[in-house]
């Protein structure tokens, strides 16, 4: 456990020091005034677990002007950068009966996933030092069971951040968990991380077995909202997983959602595509009927290209990679397509698609959902096989022109994964309004992927010129 202590009295710091000793395993950072707690605080704030603030200190260190407005200019900082971290308020300066009501009746959480919420904040008055101490034990003592809870990655071991594994902790930590099976989903171009995770109990009991999604936390909170908003209430139940569980507090900035897995064993669109292509392209005709309601008597509109891109890539981003694309941009996105304006999940490649045993699509991970071109959602599906770089698919098309990709029978001729993506192609136009929706889609996709170093910037380019070209007065 490591704690943030603003203390300019020795006596004071003296004694939590030592009760903080018999704990055993926490690191003590001291700030004797504002500009050290505010140093500390910008530096290190994803490293605290518990920060302890005596209001009355001076400015800078050794000076005379204690006030409790600096103790407080330091406490809100915390809160505002890391507000998923807990803090006491332990201070001699004289409050009445409310202020410390108000106090105590923030916000109640789980830091801790000991499934009993408490506040975030806590008050004490220096003259109840017992209080205080036996708070800080029992935080310690969860600390140290998070700290227990192993983890097991099988053939793939990886490196994360410690705050990603705090997030899991928490979650594990609640379902009773004494160990975590862990493998990764994430699509390595955002700066998420999407785990696959089975918890198991001391026992040996499988307790849980989800999709954990780790981000910044407004970045979570978004999601959740979406979920909330375009996915629990418009699909059907086993079309996309389910929420679980959500971690908003007790890991500096950071949060995490937790979706149900009914099949532990789903796999990937991508693995199931790259060994079964007849399989996946049944997955692919049951995903596109699992998302009519998204798409059904939605509105049919005339939109500039420029329109259709700026839903996944923003005017700033375009420009800065234009260079890179070949054309010139600003004419083709001049053109006019009609579109159908329908909810899209909006970052559909194939590792947000895991399909079960008996071959059903379930859609995850819901950051971007939002209203889009329909046919935004099958193209990024078509072209995550052959640019994202995690797809076992690509590459196969080398020899492949990419300036025959609007023909797709002719693209894919010599594709062993053809049926795959003819299933793709057609739920495209099925859903778009028009073939020139279908090219904005696909212009949009792989003019996107070029702001990722770790795409083929050149097959992106020429899929994105040889759609741009197909688009109507092209």
């Amino acid at each position: 456990m490591r704690v943030l202590l603003i203390e300019n009295n020795p006596v004071d710091a003296g004694i939590l020091l030592g009760a903080m000793d018999q704990s055993q395993n926490a690191v003590v950072d001291i700030a004797e005034s504002l500009e050290t707690a505010r140093e500390l605080i910008e530096r290190r704030h994803s490293e605290y677990d518990l920060a302890i603030f005596d209001l009355q200190i001076p400015t800078t260190d050794g000076a005379l002007d204690e006030h409790v407005d600096h103790g407080l200019a330091a406490f809100v900082q915390l809160g505002r950068i890391a507000p998923g971290t807990i803090r006491f308020v332990w201070t001699g300066k004289a409050t009445d009966e409310a202020f410390e009501q108000i106090v105590m009746e923030q916000d109640k959480a789980d830091p801790l996933g000991t499934n009993n919420p408490e506040p975030m904040v806590k008050f004490f008055n220096k003259a109840k030092l017992r209080d205080c101490i036996d708070c800080l034990n029992e935080i310690s003592q969860s600390m140290a069971v998070l700290d227990e809870i192993q983890w097991s990655w099988g053939l793939t071991p990886q490196d994360v951040e410690p705050m990603t594994k705090r997030v899991v902790d928490i979650f594990a930590r609640r379902q009773k968990g004494a160990q975590v099976h862990v493998g990764t989903l994430g699509d390595g171009q955002s700066g998420s991380s999407v785990l696959r995770l089975k918890v198991i109990s001391e026992e040996g009991v499988t307790t849980a077995s989800v999709v954990g999604k780790v981000d910044d936390l407004q970045e979570v909170k978004e999601e959740l909202s979406r979920y909330g908003r375009h996915v629990a209430p418009s699909l059907k139940p086993g079309a996309y997983a389910t929420l679980g569980d959500d971690v908003l507090v007790g890991a500096d900035g950071l949060g995490g959602a937790f979706y149900k897995l009914v099949d532990p064993d789903a796999k990937s669109l991508f693995e199931i595509a790259a060994n079964d292509p007849e399989k996946a392209a049944d997955a692919v005709r049951r995903l596109a009927e699992n998302l009519t309601p998204w798409c059904d008597g939605v509105p049919q509109k005339r939109v500039p290209v420029r329109d259709v891109r700026r839903a996944i890539l923003s005017d700033g981003v375009a420009e800065s990679i234009d260079g890179k694309l070949g054309l010139e941009r600003q004419s083709v996105e001049d053109a006019e397509v009609f579109i159908h304006e329908a909810t899209v999940h909006g970052d559909l490649h194939g590792l947000n698609v895991l399909v079960d045993s008996d071959g059903n699509p379930i859609l995850i991970d819901y950051a971007q959902v939002m209203k889009a071109s329909a046919a935004l959602d099958p193209l990024t599906l078509e072209l995550s096989a052959i640019l994202h770089p995690k797809s076992p698919l690509r590459g196969f098309w080398n020899d492949a022109d990419p300036t025959l990709w609007m023909k797709s029978a002719e693209f894919f001729a010599d594709c062993p994964h053809a049926a795959f993506f003819e299933a793709l192609r057609k739920w495209g136009h099925d859903v778009a309004a028009s073939d020139g929706e279908v090219c904005a889609a696909a212009y949009s996709y792989c003019l996107r992927q070029l702001k990722y170093d770790d795409v083929d910037h050149e097959v992106a380019a020429q899929l994105a010129r040889s759609a741009a070209a197909a688009l109507p007065n092209k």
